[in-house]
């Protein structure tokens, strides 16, 4: 049967109270949706969200620089002498005692020295601090000397002088310039076999080649001024690095000095932290056999 048909057989009456109760209910409907209306507003703006900062993690753990003045403070103890400290004597822990030690009075210095006049230490000690003629034997408990041993013409006689004068246990500081730092970087490299030389036969055998070098190299000299300059440097014993090293050098002088040589010291402590100008050394001296 067709949608047509079942039409016809639905009496007008129930069409009329149908089409009555949906048109009821559609107007009932829109009555609800427009109280809706009017009781809605819209929700206030959201603000965004600030973005989430992570805390950054704790530092990691870092040691304090090593220095000379903490190197000193575990190694130096007691009574002892620093040699040439001029105008930057080396900071010693509480309850160390240090008497000065230079070749000249505090006046001469000043005079040699103007740029750091109002800071030089005066000296306790007038004496050359490569051979410590007038103090006695076994007396320190330790020695200090940086930027000394490149200044000496014989670097392991300077050592037997600085032992002679240490108590047994006592202890040899010392700040030595590695030449990579410098302004001896374009300088030939002193072998060990070469300062074992300079100690037997005398300095005088290799003055000459230091001072040329020096002067050829550092002051950039040639011709007759470099043979002029050179005379001079040596007639006037002139003060100049004479020998240079890096830390593998250093360690070949000490180990030659103590095997091949024979003087009694362990080698403690060795710092080098490039690029910081100078490789620390602490020896102590050996106590005699039991």
């Amino acid at each position: 049967m067709r949608l047509s048909q079942l039409k016809a057989l639905i009496p007008p009456a129930i069409k009329t109270v149908v089409r009555s109760q949906l048109h009821t209910g559609l107007t009932r409907t829109e009555n609800q949706l427009a109280s809706l209306r009017s009781r809605w507003s819209p929700p206030a703006p959201v603000e965004p969200s600030p973005p989430v900062v992570e805390a950054p993690p704790p530092p990691a753990p870092t040691l304090p620089p090593i220095t000379r003045q903490l190197i000193a403070a575990q190694y130096l103890r007691g009574e002892g002498l620093e040699i040439g400290a001029l105008s930057n004597p080396t900071q010693l822990p509480a309850g160390v005692r240090v008497r000065y030690v230079d070749v000249a009075p505090i006046d001469v210095l000043r005079a040699r020295f103007p740029e750091v006049a109002d800071r030089i230490v005066t000296p306790d000690i007038v004496d050359n601090g490569e051979e410590l003629g007038t103090v006695a034997p076994e007396s320190q408990d330790f020695v200090i000397a940086n930027h000394v041993l490149e200044h000496c013409e014989d670097p392991i006689g300077t050592l037997k002088n600085f032992i002679r004068v240490l108590r047994p246990g006592g202890i040899l500081f010392m700040a030595i310039p590695d030449k990579r730092f410098t302004f001896d970087l374009p300088r030939a490299l002193t072998s060990a076999a070469h300062v074992v030389e300079d100690h037997l036969k005398g300095p005088e055998v290799s003055r000459r080649a230091h001072y040329d070098e020096w002067l050829r190299v550092i002051d950039r000299k040639e011709g007759e001024e470099l043979a002029r300059l050179t005379e001079d440097f040596i007639r006037n014993g002139t003060n100049i690095h004479f020998h240079v090293w890096t830390f593998n050098e250093m360690f070949e002088l000490f180990s030659a000095a103590r095997d091949q040589l024979g003087l009694p010291f362990d080698i403690k402590l060795a710092f080098l932290d490039p690029p910081c100008l100078e490789v620390v050394w602490v020896l102590e001296v050996k106590k005699p056999q039991a």
